[in-house]
């Protein structure tokens, strides 16, 4: 089955009431955005943080860091309890340092690369990250129409590493089976989960794609 991500950035209320609802996803996916490296309706690394900490799930834990040098603020995050940590090869001078440092921490690696971003931006570093993280949107605020050209990203990338290849931006259950049968393993989801009448049951359509 494919592995469904629920996104909390567009959750209204109490995240962790509404992660009672989607128990039979694969994990949370926490966008932290740091207004400089991306630009959305969310800032502050330290409230985040603070939210990370506060999130109480059996889900695993994905922190999906849209910051600038994200290696001041692994430790952090890592202590705030992400079982996950992706950066964006575009936010760092030091990829081999991020990578190191989460090893260190014994976290699991996903290196997150924008829709601009050409795969040989991260190719270096393919063999020592347990997944990468496709952006299908320009990435910030969600509910963004998902990027058709990313396909052939996907395509490129499955030919490029035998991982789990997540996909975010955009996914619902018509651009999720695009992305699956292009070569995806993951789903990221944000509102069409959210706004669903039944989110555990719109969670079981997109993992049987």
């Amino acid at each position: 089955m494919v592995r469904v991500w629920v996104s909390i950035l567009d959750v209204e209320g109490d995240v962790n009431v509404y992660l009672k609802t989607v128990q039979n996803a694969y994990g949370v996916h926490i966008d932290v955005i740091d207004g400089k490296f991306v630009r959305g309706k969310k800032s502050g690394r330290n409230v985040w943080v603070k939210d990370v900490k506060k999130i109480h799930t059996s889900l695993h834990k994905h922190v999906h860091l849209m910051i600038r040098n994200p290696e001041r603020y692994l430790a952090a995050f890592i202590a705030a309890g992400a079982g996950t940590i992706s950066f964006h090869i575009e936010a760092t001078k030091y990829p081999q340092k991020v990578i190191d440092l989460i090893r260190k921490k014994r976290k699991k690696v996903c290196i997150a690369i924008d829709p601009e971003t050409p795969l040989s931006r991260i190719k270096p570093w393919l063999n020592q990250t347990d997944q990468v993280l496709v952006m299908t949107v320009h990435p910030g605020k969600g509910g963004k129409r998902f990027l058709r050209g990313m396909l052939s990203k996907i395509k490129k990338l499955r030919k490029m590493f035998k991982g789990p290849i997540e996909v975010d931006g955009g996914i619902n259950p018509q651009t999720g089976r695009l992305a699956i049968r292009a070569g995806g393993t993951d789903l990221v989801v944000g509102q069409y989960i959210v706004h669903h009448a039944a989110p555990r049951k719109a969670v079981m359509e997109l993992r049987k794609l």
